[in-house]
Formats: C-alpha cells, sequence, structure tokens
C-alpha cells in the first residue's frame, strides 16, 4: 500500500528497438488541390471566374488559359469529385455552365469491381454497349470542354472492346462450359469467368482444406523478350529486377510522377523471356506504356496471351502438382518450367500453399481437366476474392483509387517481404514520393479488412464512402461474403482512425477488423527488410520499456538492465531514473484510442496516486517496499523534454507538439541513495524545497520571475536545467518582437530601405549575420530600391531577397531554441517540423509529402479550403496568443509585409481590419476579424486578377463597400501603352 503523500510504482527496463531515420527527400508538389468548400470559407481555383471587357473584340480565351473547373461554396454551386467507380458526381457551377457538356453513365456496378474504375460499360448480346444497372440509376458527369463528353463515353466503350478482343469472348471461353459455372456478374472485374460452380461458400472450405483450382484466364499476358529486357524493366518500375535470376518471379508497380499507383503486376523471367500478367482491364494501356517506354533499348514488349492464367490453390495443391510431375517450386515467387510450355510459379497468397500455372491457352481446357482429375476442386472467382480480401491483399482498381501510393496497400518492399517495391533500387519515376513517406513513416491512408453488417438491406459497393460520424474516412474496396467471416470488404481509411471507430460503408454498418491492421508502433512494412539490405547502422532507442519482475537494483546512472542509447542528451546522473503517472498515460491512450501499456512513453518508474509532472525541482522521495532492505532515495531533477526520436517511435501526427504542449511530460530523478525496487513500492516525499518551483514549470518557461527564484535558492541544478531556465529568462527579457519585426518576418517584402532595416535588426538582435541566410542572393522587387542599388554598385544579396524576413525570423527562432543554423532548412530540422505541425492543426490538412519554395524552404501543399481556413484562425485566435499577435502585426503594417502599390498594402490599406497575404503563383488568401476568409488560385499564375476577385469576394462576405475597395473590383488590360480592356469579377457569382 502506498504511504501517506505518495504512490505505488511499477518498475519497467528497457527493450532497444531499432527507428530508421533514412535521408530527406524532397518532392516537388503541387501547390493546391481542390477540394470542396466548408461552410464560412470560399475557395476558388478558375481564371473563368473573371470576364475580361476587351475592346477590338478581342477574345477572352487569349487572354486567360481554360480553367479545369471551379470550386465554389453554395450558394453558386458544389462539387464533390470522387473518381471511384460511377460515383463521379457533379453539380455544374455558375462559371462553366457554358463551356459544359454532359455524358449521362448509368448506375453503379453489382458486387465486384469496375472495368476502368469508372462506370462499366460492357457489350450485350447483340454487340450493343450497355451498363449493368437500371436506367432509373443515372449519374452526371461534368466534362469541361466540347466533345468531352463523346471522348469520355467512347474511351469507355474502346477500353473494354480492347478487352475483347484480347481475351476470347464470354461465349467462347471454354471454362464457361464447365457443369455448374455460372458466370461473374455484368460490372465485375472478373467477366469472362466462373463467379463459382454452385457452392461459393463450399468452395472457399475446400480451398482452405484441400485444393482448388481457379480460372484466371482473363488476367492479360505481355511477353517481352530481349537481351535488356530487366535492366530497361527496371529502370522504369518499382522493383528491384535489373538482376532477376531465371526462374523467379516478383510483383512490380508502374508509378506516376506523384508516386501513385498506375499498374500492378507479376513478372516472371524464364528461359530468356519476361512474362508478365496483370489485370484485364489494364494490361492493354501497360502494354502500350511499355512499347513507349523501349526507346533504343533491347527489349521487345508485346502481346503474350498465348499463355493463360490458372491458380491452384490449399494445402493439398503441392499434392496435385506431384501426381501431375510437375516439380513444384518451394520458395515464393520460384517457377519452374512445364513440358508443353508455360510455367508454374509459387505465390505467396491468397494462402500460404498457392500456385499460379500459365499454361497455352489452346490447352486451357485440357489443363483444366488434368488438375481436376487430379484431385484439385473447381472454384470461382468469388472464392479467390474472399480469400485474398481475408489476407488483406489488395487489387488494382478495385483496392486502390487514383489516389494510392504503395504504402497505404502493403506493397512496399522486395521479393523477400512479398512486396512491389524495392526501397533501395536507383531511380525511377515516383521514386522520391516512396522515399519521403517510407522516412517519414506516415502514409495518409492504410489498407485494412472491414466486418459488414449481415443484416443490412443492402452492401456497400467499391468506391462507396465510408463515414464516421458523418464524416468521410475513406472508401471502399472488394466486397465479398466469406465462408466464416459473413460480408467482409477491403477499405482504405485514414489511418489515424481508431480501430474501434464505429464505421458506415455505403449503406451498411461495418467494423475494422483489428488484425488486418499493423500496430502504428510496429516497424513500417519493409523496414525492417531496408535495414538487412543496406548494412547500415541505424539509431536506436531505448523508450521501450517493458515489466521486470522481482527486485530490481538501482545504482547512480539508473536501474540495472536499463540501456541508453543516446548519451549525449539523455542518462547520466541526473537523469538516472525517468518516471511518468499512470493517470496521464490512460489519458493519452484514451485520446489516442490505442492502448499504452506501462513503459510505452520510456518511464522506469509507472506511478499511481502521484503528479509526477507537479513534483517540485529538488523534491526527494524514498521508496520502500515489504521485501526490501533499505531505503532508496531519488531526487526530482529535471523535465522530459520531448525528442524527435520519440516523435518516431509515437507514430502519431504531430505527437512532439501535442506532448510538449500538454506539459505533462514526466519527470527525471538523480539517484542519491541506491538500493532496489519492485512493482508494489511506496513512494513517500520527504522533503520538498520552498522555492517552488515544479517539473512542470521549468518545462513551460513561462514564468520568468519563479524561474528567477530557482536560480537564486537551488545551487545544484541539473547542467541543462540550468540552460533551459537562463534561457528562458533571456527570452523573456529580449524576445519582444514589436508589431513591425512580426510583420517583417512574415513578409515577402519588396526589398525597400524600411524592410532591409528591420530585417538587419532583426538579424543583429540574435547575433547572426547576412551570410548566414540561405535564402537566393537577389536585389529588390521595388523598381526604385533596386535602381538605386544598382547605381551604387551594390551586388545582389540574400537580405534584399523578399523572403528574407522570414528567414531571418527562422535563424532567430533557431538561436533561441539551441537548434543548429547550418541545417535550418531542412525539411527534417526541429524548426521546420513545428512550423509543418503547425500549419497542419491550422488548416487541419493530412500530412503530405513536401514541395521547395522559390526561396528553398520546404512547403506544405494545401487545399483551397484549408488555406482559407487556416487564415481564419489567425485574426478570430484569442487576443493574447501567437497567432492573434501575428495576425494583428500584419493587419497595422500592410506595407512592410508587401511593399509600396503591391497587393497587400492596396488591399489591407482599403479595408480596415483585413489579414490577408499574396502568395507566388496566382495564390491569395485573406480573413476578416470574425474569421471568415477566402483563398483564391489563378490558374495561370497571373496577379493581374488577384485583386478584382479578392474585391468581390469581400463584397460577398458582406465587407463594406466603399470607394477605396470599389476602386480595385477592376484592373486593366493593356496592349502596348493603349488601354484595350478592363478585368472584373463576373456578376452574379458572387
Amino acid at each position: 500500500m502506498p504511504c501517506a503523500g505518495g504512490g505505488v510504482i511499477k518498475v519497467l527496463s528497457r527493450t532497444i528497438t531499432t527507428v530508421e531515420r533514412g535521408p530527406s527527400n524532397t518532392l516537388p508538389s503541387e501547390l493546391t488541390k481542390i477540394t470542396s468548400s466548408a461552410p464560412k470559407f470560399a475557395a476558388y481555383r478558375s481564371a473563368a471566374m473573371l470576364v475580361a471587357e476587351i475592346d477590338r473584340e478581342t477574345s477572352l480565351e487569349s487572354h486567360h488559359r481554360q480553367p479545369r473547373f471551379a470550386d465554389l461554396s453554395d450558394p453558386i454551386g458544389h462539387r464533390t469529385d470522387h473518381h471511384e467507380g460511377c460515383r463521379l458526381v457533379t453539380a455544374l457551377t455558375a462559371a462553366g455552365q457554358n463551356k459544359t457538356k454532359s455524358a449521362f453513365l448509368l448506375g453503379p456496378p453489382l458486387l465486384g469491381s469496375h472495368l476502368d474504375r469508372q462506370t462499366p460499360i460492357i457489350e450485350n448480346g447483340s454487340g450493343q454497349t450497355e451498363c449493368p444497372r437500371a436506367q432509373n440509376q443515372s449519374t452526371q458527369v461534368s466534362l469541361d470542354h466540347p466533345g468531352a463528353a463523346v471522348a469520355y463515353q467512347q474511351r469507355l466503350e474502346d477500353s473494354v472492346a480492347a478487352h475483347h478482343r484480347q481475351v476470347v469472348g464470354v461465349q467462347k471461353r471454354p471454362l464457361l462450359t464447365s457443369p455448374g459455372a455460372v458466370t461473374a456478374p455484368d460490372g465485375s472485374a472478373d467477366i469472362g469467368v466462373a463467379w463459382h460452380y454452385g457452392d461459393p461458400l463450399g468452395e472457399q472450405r475446400t480451398a482452405q482444406r484441400a485444393a482448388v483450382v481457379v480460372d484466371r484466364s482473363h488476367r492479360f499476358v505481355i511477353a517481352i523478350p530481349g537481351d535488356e529486357r530487366l535492366t530497361w524493366l527496371h529502370t522504369i518500375s518499382s522493383q528491384h529486377i535489373a538482376a532477376l535470376p531465371d526462374g523467379k518471379s516478383a510483383e512490380n508497380l508502374s508509378l506516376d510522377v506523384n508516386g501513385r499507383v498506375e499498374h500492378h503486376f507479376v513478372q516472371t523471367d524464364l528461359a530468356g523471356v519476361t512474362w508478365i500478367d496483370t489485370e484485364a482491364n489494364r494490361g492493354p494501356d501497360l502494354l502500350s506504356f511499355l512499347k513507349k517506354m523501349v526507346f533504343w533499348s533491347k527489349a521487345e514488349p508485346r502481346d503474350g496471351n498465348e499463355l493463360a492464367v490458372l491458380s491452384l490453390i490449399g494445402p493439398e495443391a503441392s499434392t496435385v502438382l506431384a501426381a501431375l510431375e510437375v516439380q513444384t517450386p518451394t520458395e515464393a515467387y520460384d517457377a519452374h518450367a512445364l513440358a508443353d510450355g508455360g510455367f508454374v510459379r509459387r505465390m505467396p497468397w491468397p494462402t500460404e500453399n498457392s500456385f499460379d500455372l500459365l499454361v497455352p491457352r489452346e490447352q486451357l481446357a485440357a489443363w483444366w481437366t488434368r488438375l481436376t482429375d487430379s484431385g484439385a476442386k473447381p472454384a470461382g472467382s468469388w472464392a479467390f476474392e474472399a480469400l485474398r480480401v481475408e489476407a488483406t491483399r489488395p487489387r488494382l482498381g478495385l483496392d486502390t483509387d487514383e489516389r494510392t501510393i504503395p504504402h497505404e496497400v502493403h506493397w512496399i518492399g522486395g521479393p523477400a517481404e512479398h512486396g512491389a517495391v524495392h526501397l533501395d533500387k536507383g531511380c525511377y519515376r515516383g521514386q522520391e514520393t516512396v522515399a519521403r513517406v517510407h522516412n517519414l513513416g506516415k502514409p495518409p491512408r492504410h489498407l485494412v479488412m472491414l466486418h459488414l453488417d449481415g443484416s443490412a438491406e443492402a452492401v456497400p459497393e467499391p468506391g462507396d464512402p465510408i463515414t464516421a460520424g458523418g464524416r468521410a474516412v475513406g472508401r471502399v474496396g472488394t466486397v465479398v461474403n466469406h465462408h466464416e467471416l459473413g460480408p467482409i470488404a477491403l477499405a482504405l481509411i485514414k489511418r489515424n482512425i481508431p480501430v474501434d471507430t464505429e464505421l458506415m460503408a455505403g449503406p451498411s454498418a461495418a467494423s475494422i477488423d483489428p488484425d488486418s491492421i499493423v500496430a502504428d508502433d510496429a516497424p513500417q512494412a519493409g523496414r525492417e527488410a531496408v535495414n538487412r539490405l543496406r548494412g547500415k547502422r541505424v539509431p536506436r532507442t531505448a523508450i521501450d520499456k517493458r515489466p521486470v519482475d522481482g527486485r530490481v537494483a538501482v545504482g547512480r546512472l539508473g536501474l540495472g538492465g536499463d540501456y541508453v542509447c543516446d548519451t549525449e542528451f539523455h542518462g547520466g546522473a541526473f537523469q538516472a531514473v525517468y518516471a511518468y503517472q499512470r493517470d496521464e498515460a490512460q489519458r493519452w491512450s484514451d485520446e489516442l484510442g490505442r492502448p499504452l501499456g506501462p513503459g510505452w512513453f520510456g518511464e522506469n518508474l509507472h506511478i499511481s496516486g502521484m503528479l509526477v509532472t507537479d513534483a517540485v525541482i529538488g523534491e526527494r522521495w524514498h521508496i520502500t517496499g515489504a521485501e526490501a532492505s533499505d531505503v532508496l532515495e531519488l531526487e526530482v531533477t529535471a523535465p522530459r523534454v520531448p525528442c524527435g526520436t520519440f516523435g518516431i517511435w509515437a507514430a502519431e501526427k504531430g505527437w512532439v507538439k501535442r506532448f510538449t504542449e500538454r506539459t505533462d511530460v514526466g519527470a527525471y530523478l538523480r539517484v542519491n541513495r541506491t538500493g532496489t525496487i519492485a512493482a508494489g513500492d511506496s513512494v513517500t516525499r520527504v522533503h520538498v524545497p520552498d522555492h517552488g518551483v515544479t517539473v512542470r514549470e521549468v518545462f513551460a518557461g513561462t514564468d520568468p520571475e519563479r524561474l528567477r527564484r530557482l536560480l537564486a535558492e537551488h545551487t545544484d541544478l541539473a547542467p541543462n536545467v540550468t540552460a533551459r531556465v537562463q534561457r528562458f529568462i533571456e527570452q523573456a527579457e529580449a524576445q519582444v518582437h514589436s508589431p513591425e519585426e512580426l510583420a517583417v518576418a512574415s513578409s515577402s517584402h519588396a526589398g525597400e530601405a524600411d524592410h532591409i532595416e528591420l530585417v538587419a535588426a532583426l538579424l543583429a538582435r540574435y547575433q547572426l549575420g547576412v551570410d548566414q541566410l540561405q535564402c537566393p542572393s537577389d536585389l529588390p522587387g521595388n523598381e526604385l530600391a533596386r535602381a538605386e542599388l544598382i547605381a551604387a554598385g551594390e551586388l545582389p544579396s540574400p537580405i534584399y531577397m523578399t523572403c528574407s524576413g522570414k528567414h531571418s525570423a527562422m535563424l532567430a527562432t533557431c538561436v533561441v531554441n539551441d537548434w543548429p543554423l547550418e541545417t535550418y532548412m531542412e525539411p527534417t530540422h526541429p524548426l521546420q517540423l513545428a512550423i509543418q505541425e503547425t500549419i497542419f492543426d491550422l488548416s487541419g490538412e493530412e500530412e503530405q509529402e513536401l514541395g521547395i519554395d522559390g526561396c528553398g524552404l520546404p512547403i506544405v501543399p494545401l487545399s483551397l479550403t484549408n488555406l482559407a481556413r487556416a487564415f481564419g484562425r489567425l485574426p478570430s485566435a484569442e487576443p493574447d496568443s501567437p497567432e492573434r499577435a501575428v495576425a494583428d502585426a500584419v493587419r497595422e503594417n500592410p506595407f512592410l509585409v508587401s511593399g509600396t502599390g503591391r497587393n497587400d498594402q492596396r488591399l489591407m490599406s482599403a479595408v480596415p481590419g483585413l489579414f490577408s497575404k499574396t502568395g507566388y503563383d496566382g495564390i491569395y488568401a485573406g480573413a476578416l476579424p470574425d474569421g471568415s476568409a477566402f483563398a483564391l488560385k489563378i490558374d495561370d499564375g497571373h496577379e493581374r486578377a488577384l485583386l478584382p476577385l479578392a474585391a468581390a469576394l469581400l463584397k460577398r462576405m458582406n465587407t463594406e463597400w466603399t470607394e477605396e475597395l470599389a476602386a480595385l473590383a477592376s484592373a486593366p488590360v493593356f496592349g502596348g501603352d493603349a488601354r484595350v480592356g478592363t478585368i472584373r469579377a463576373i456578376p452574379g457569382n458572387f
């Protein structure tokens, strides 16, 4: 039992865990993405929002690039854009009505998949095309250019027609005449093969207990002969196959430039030919892509459909092959040639004992008979899909969408890891995204298996949204009935959704199968393999602690058997033992929706009944137990300061910042008297210093006067605590920044004298030099300032660059926090991580790959809606908050934020209380004091339309229409020196 004023402890010791931190990869990224507008925010992206009154009959098209679409908030129009199945729904916007034609594509397919991730259009018996669902289910698809509707419809028809040309027609497939064969339903991705043979659930049971053979002859096969086939394919795909041995196979991907999956295929190299099989509807496109990429290489991709795929599955599959005297591959992805042509390949899924036989197509029926005569039972695609879903193996086009990256669907890893993306191979399209997401370990979504409500009136369909509390959190993939699990589905959902969240998958209630999820604190798929392949030593962490049975000796440097990896910042006499409070650990567990057992925070002592973080610096504890022969004495010395490794370990979005803001960080302790300790021992406070300064106060540093008292009264502080306290005191004295300094720190300035004076003063204040700025050298943007500089013989300098205020403030922040100065622009620098977390928090944007700004800094891609949301939160923040201080400084000093005659100065001067900022390439955002905000993007990147659009938006937001604001509502268009027209917002759109 605990003594009065004390608590009970649980003792923990370390388990060393490897945490990899690979090289940072900086990616180019599209600056904005389109999302639907949220109430209170207007997000616009379209040059068509403008009309030009041009003299001399000059057309609008000659001045503005045609937009893709306008994204408008109610009541003008609303767009949701789901490129999944035929659920692409578009309500036409006012800006696009005159430019739009529509095609009506009929409703969603049955349980199964789509032919082209769009509405399936299939051939009927009369040779015409039709959609598989009733005519009263229709979806309107908005297409932006004349003729696009016809082209879109034709593309779908051509895709299906090509598929039917390449693969034998449904009625002519020999295996569909097998007894009991039921064809796959219209709209399925498995058109042309048997769905089942009369007992789909029994076929699944046989596959798990004996052996079944599945007709997968609809898969598209490609053959690639040529001496350079492997080295050539290696350069354009994600797998490491340059030296793939004869008789070996691998899964592989083709990615787009943003790392999104375009093609998935299985390849086998045998006797001088690489054989590829892929999804039926994707095969022609993949073959076309491969042919275009050959150039001068000695590789000849061609149609390889002389081979057809059969799959043999089940624990007795090897016995069936042996009966046919077929050499059985023993390792996954091994392949052996068949005597009469083709080959057999071992696969790691959908079950452990699975084989693909690629046999001559003209021998397909004969092979089917041989396999069934040797003991394999016929099974349809239903059984194969059920086992695949149970194994959480994705299928392209069903379980992926146009945004899917490999990390989301478990395709990371080489052949040994049953993956399709090798992390140590050379350059290929999309590699930058792959490397960055792997190093961060935070893909935005992950693939899970769902259990569906079997009593629901309808089942979801591929592409249906998954919602939690009415909020969209993912999409449905493959849906199938399993012989034991009932209705199940694969789904892509946001990775931060707790496993016990109640979900709706289309019309059905759903729950996540916890066994289908890789735990957030587990290594990312393929990470351990990468460590082996690289042969590199990676940083280790001793954060992971585990409960210890019995009594443990405690010496001057901590618990016996414990380990400290990073001795530069951790461990030592003043940080010998780390204690954390059980109640706070439980609070985090509830908030994160995951169990956080004792030791998860890296603590040695898991204490109940004490407020550990509110212990006083210098406070002494006596720890005793029934079996203890002596008393252990510990002294509270310091707060725990969370590090980047802790953030990686936690695998939670913005973890270090969240943990820091909570300030319940736990306490480090010094061992004054050695002894032993065990779970259940009592903790008693035996001395509390008079100064009263707590661990929490030292960590937060918000009361300089109390910190001064600590320095004066406690003469034996830990060196790092002394330095921390002194730094907080110095900050309190020196870090009272004027509104002018905050404004220039937020600026994209014109390099005028006032700007340069403030930037130089900011650098001098923190003993920094211009040479430490890493932004590019430049001349002032203001014409007069630039001319004066040139006349004086001055050279370009980083201080004149438009972003030098931001860079100076960043360097100053590094000085204050003792962060490295030389690497302040690196995406993984603590400064940049803090900036990224702040932007994600303010905007609500999901974490994703970064871009690079013109000044070299990492930038966070934001949708326009989230950009507007972030802006709205600054002027509406609490009066004493940092966010409000920045907004007030910018509003009070529009010239310092921009420059003479620039957009920000003109607009904020015309609208008192407005907080606005111009971005690069036609981006503009602003917010009013009540938090209402706007963000807009001009497609062609030109800034001349920004002020007319912003003025019109502000009018719509009920801003007082003054003469100053009205003067900004139009902009002239010149032809030479002559004014030939005016740019203004379209009447009625605002």
